[in-house]
């Protein structure tokens, strides 16, 4: 569940789609979003595979609100919140990380009005290691 007021921005072009910006200035290592099981849900992956299998719309939903993470390789953590549109940004330009239970914090002074971005690939379990891997990881269950 976010943990402070955020701005949500239409995304510039080529990619569009929904931003998030940090509502007020906040200082570093300020925490930003934590797991709470009253808005977000885990979800057995399994569950997940056998609907994306089933369902396109479903299969395209994925990437874009849920991931595996680091602390129960088993299921996938589903944001039920804006935190659903953090998006992702490559070391260092990120701006937030993701401590071991699930709380995101902020790495330096965020400005308000700033998007909030994260380095997936250290959070996400399973994700690969470099750009070209990370854009087929992050597509796979709308292309595969």
């Amino acid at each position: 569940m976010l943990l402070i007021p955020v701005i949500l921005v239409p995304a510039a072009p080529p990619g569009g789609g929904i931003v998030c910006h940090a509502a007020d200035a906040l200082p570093a290592g300020t925490a930003v979003w934590r797991f709470d099981p009253l808005v977000d849900r885990l979800v057995p992956v399994a569950e997940v595979v056998e609907r994306a299998a089933k369902d396109k719309l479903f299969r395209a939903l994925v990437p874009r609100c849920a991931y595996i993470g680091h602390s129960d390789p088993d299921h996938y953590i589903w944001h039920g919140d804006d935190g659903r549109f953090w998006n992702h940004a490559p070391t260092p330009l990120a701006n937030t990380v993701v401590m071991g239970d699930e709380t995101v914090v902020t790495l330096r002074d965020i400005p308000a009005g700033e998007e909030l971005t994260a380095d997936y690939r250290l959070f996400v379990a399973r994700a690969p290691l470099n750009e070209l891997d990370w854009l087929d990881y992050q597509h796979m269950f709308v292309a595969g």
